[in-house]
């Protein structure tokens, strides 16, 4: 399957690349260049790859009216995490520009630059790191799911994996039945374990518990 193919590439154990730049974080900056951005310093150590980048685009759009700016108002950085690339956690510094909307009648005087494809706005991701953990979420839930993640270089809580969950499934009532994650196992009187799940759509709800031997065929 898809994801299984994904996780081939990301390795359980770190691996220390023979070069300072290896061929994955190669990868990861030639995707950002696609994207309009400019490489302005790349940092490699054995645990973890920072690159420092901005737009090379001279205006930026109006998120509230579409008009096109030049007018460049100040500037601030965001540190973002991206997929992890020769076993190292990959940190992006972006550095994103405001702008002041030249259209007299927006409400917005002010506005900063937006990046598709690359982040959601407030995001501390990258959407393609967000859709990976979405992926291993799905399969895996919460706790089991951030384990991986750590593993794979992309550490996050398990909170957060539920939390893209909560945002990305479909509608309970459009689809005609909940969908499930699992949340934790616990112990039962005699040493039985089960697991705990609950409805991903659903924030605040009841904990449903289920022997764990049918763990597999309830969440997939």
């Amino acid at each position: 399957m898809q994801l299984s193919r994904d996780l081939e590439e990301f390795p359980g154990k770190p691996r220390i690349p023979s070069q300072p730049f290896g061929v994955g974080a190669r990868s990861s900056v030639e995707t950002l260049r696609r994207l309009g951005l400019s490489i302005q310093k790349q940092e490699s150590s054995s645990a973890d790859i920072t690159l420092t980048v901005e737009s090379v685009r001279a205006a930026a759009r109006c998120p509230l009216c579409g008009r096109v700016s030049h007018r460049k108002h100040s500037h601030y950085t965001r540190i973002l995490m991206d997929l992890p690339a020769d076993g190292r956690t990959v940190n992006v510094h972006l550095t994103v520009r405001r702008f002041r909307c030249t259209n007299p009648d927006c409400r917005r005087h002010v506005f900063a630059e937006r990046f598709p494809h690359l982040i959601r706005p407030r995001a501390r991701r990258t959407e393609r790191l967000d859709n990976l953990l979405t992926r291993i979420g799905v399969l895996l839930g919460g706790e089991a799911g951030a384990r991986l993640a750590q593993d794979l270089r992309a550490p996050v809580s398990p909170d957060t994996i539920l939390h893209l969950l909560n945002v990305l499934c479909p509608n309970q009532e459009e689809s005609g039945r909940p969908f499930w994650t699992l949340t934790g196992t616990t112990s039962c009187p005699g040493g039985r374990k089960v697991a705990t799940t609950r409805p991903l759509c659903t924030v605040r709800s009841l904990v449903r518990v289920i022997p764990a031997e049918s763990l597999s065929s309830r969440i997939l």
